[in-house]
C-alpha cells in the first residue's frame, strides 16, 4: 500500500499541476549502523516497511526528475515517532500498556537505542518543510529526528521518576527481534538548519505529558 498508494497521489499531483511534494519516509531505510545517520548514509532497508518506503522515495525522485510535472519534492525521513493516539504496538505504547495492569513490565531487548520524536514537533517540521525553497528538478532529503537517543531502559527510568513508581523489567524472549538495529539517530544538522527550533520537545517533557494524559494507575 505504501508504493501504490505513493504512485497514485504523484498521479494526482503531476495531473494537477502541483509544484511542490513533501513525502514523509522513514529512517528505516538506512543501512544499520551505531552512530548516527547523515542523509547521505547507505540506504540499506533491513525490513519490508523500510523498503517499501525507499521505494516510494525512488518514486517521487522519478516524478520530479523525469519532469513529469511535480516541480520539486521533499523527502522527511522519520525517526521514532511518539505521542498520544498511538495504535501500533511500538515500545512506548506498549509500555504504557504494561504500567495499565502494574509496576512489573515484560520487554524485549533493552540496550538498542531509538531517536523519539514528539508527534507535534514531527508535525511542526513537516509543515516548515514544506514551506522551504527548493530548486526546480531537485529533492530535499531530511532527517526528521531529535538528534539524541535512548533505550528502553532509559525509558522505563525516566517512567518511574516521572511517576514516583517501583518500575522493574523481566525479559521476555517472545519479544526479542531476531534482527535488530543497535542504535537507530538522526544526525539532525540539517533540520536544524532548515527549520530551527521546530524540534522542542525532549524525550522526557512528551513521556511527562502522556503520563499527564493517561489515567491512574498509571500516575500515582
Amino acid at each position: 500500500m505504501n508504493i501504490l498508494g505513493t504512485q497514485r497521489i504523484l498521479d494526482v499531483s503531476a495531473r494537477v499541476g502541483l509544484q511542490r511534494f513533501v513525502f514523509a519516509s522513514t529512517a528505516d531505510v538506512y543501512r544499520p549502523a551505531v552512530t548516527p545517520h547523515t542523509e547521505t548514509d547507505p540506504v540499506d532497508p533491513v525490513g519490508v516497511y523500510g523498503l517499501s518506503k525507499f521505494l516510494g522515495e525512488s518514486l517521487v525522485r522519478h516524478a520530479v526528475c523525469g519532469a513529469r510535472g511535480i516541480a520539486h519534492a521533499v523527502v522527511a525521513r522519520l525517526f521514532n515517532i511518539f505521542g498520544p493516539g498511538e495504535t501500533n504496538p511500538h515500545l512506548i505504547p506498549e509500555i504504557f500498556d504494561q504500567l495499565s495492569q502494574g509496576d512489573v513490565l515484560r520487554l524485549g531487548n533493552m540496550s538498542t537505542r531509538r531517536d523519539y520524536v514528539w508527534v507535534g514537533d514531527v508535525a511542526h517540521a513537516l509543515v516548515a518543510l514544506s514551506q522551504r525553497d527548493v530548486p526546480d528538478g531537485e529533492v530535499l532529503t531530511v532527517n526528521v529526528g531529535s538528534g539524541v537517543s535512548a533505550s528502553a531502559a532509559e525509558i522505563v527510568e525516566i517512567l518511574s521518576r516521572l511517576s514516583g513508581r517501583m518500575i522493574t523489567v523481566e525479559s521476555d524472549a517472545a519479544r526479542m527481534r531476531r534482527v535488530d538495529r543497535p542504535n537507530l539517530q538522526a544526525a539532525s544538522d540539517l533540520l536544524q538548519t532548515l527549520c530551527p527550533d521546530v524540534i522542542e520537545t525532549s524525550l522526557e517533557q512528551g513521556l511527562g505529558r502522556l503520563l499527564v494524559q493517561k489515567p491512574s494507575p498509571i500516575a500515582r
